[in-house]
């Protein structure tokens, strides 16, 4: 993983902290929202390991009170946005969620 002041890359993804847009393998896929990015960002820089629910919630809601629930609605979205690069976010059931390694 290599982070620097303004890019977050970790094998074929890379995001751009200023323009909030997201690459895989050199193509740029989508801008993402605030809210998304923040996800992305834990996804990129753990990939391929597993992101916990509760982080992810973290980094959508200030509220600690949150429901877990609202990581769902936000990887679904963020799933959508990605077109057919949504399936590289895969869900490790009971474990959170991960960047598919390829």
């Amino acid at each position: 993983m290599r982070v620097s002041m303004q890019v977050i890359s970790n094998g074929s993804y890379r995001l751009c902290k200023i323009t909030r847009k997201f690459w895989v393998r050199d193509r740029q896929v989508a801008v993402l929202t605030a809210k998304q990015f923040n996800m992305m960002g834990l996804l990129v820089k753990a990939s391929p390991e597993n992101v916990s629910s509760e982080d992810l919630l973290k980094a959508i809601s200030k509220n600690a009170d949150a429901d877990l629930g609202k990581v769902d609605i936000y990887i679904h979205r963020l799933r959508i946005r990605l077109g057919r690069f949504g399936s590289h976010i895969q869900n490790g059931y009971g474990k959170g969620f991960r960047l598919s390694s390829s």
